[in-house]
């Protein structure tokens, strides 16, 4: 079962990246990650990666209203 995490994993600027789920791949569901995109606590986007770190560095290079 997942439980949301919650947790700041990147920012920038006003700009934070708060990493929801993380799960382990099986043979169903490949691995990965769900986070949004914070800025002064409003939601304005969201970022699914395969890991953390690709996370991360999508979120690097994320602008706004892209």
């Amino acid at each position: 079962m997942l439980r949301e995490k919650n947790e700041c994993i990147a920012a920038r600027a006003f700009a934070s990246l708060i990493l929801d789920y993380e799960w382990n791949g099986d043979e169903y569901m490949p691995a990965g990650v769900s986070c949004r995109v914070l800025i002064e606590d409003l939601c304005v986007d969201r970022i699914h990666a395969e890991s953390r770190e690709a996370a991360i560095e999508a979120f690097r290079t994320w602008k706004r209203g892209a």
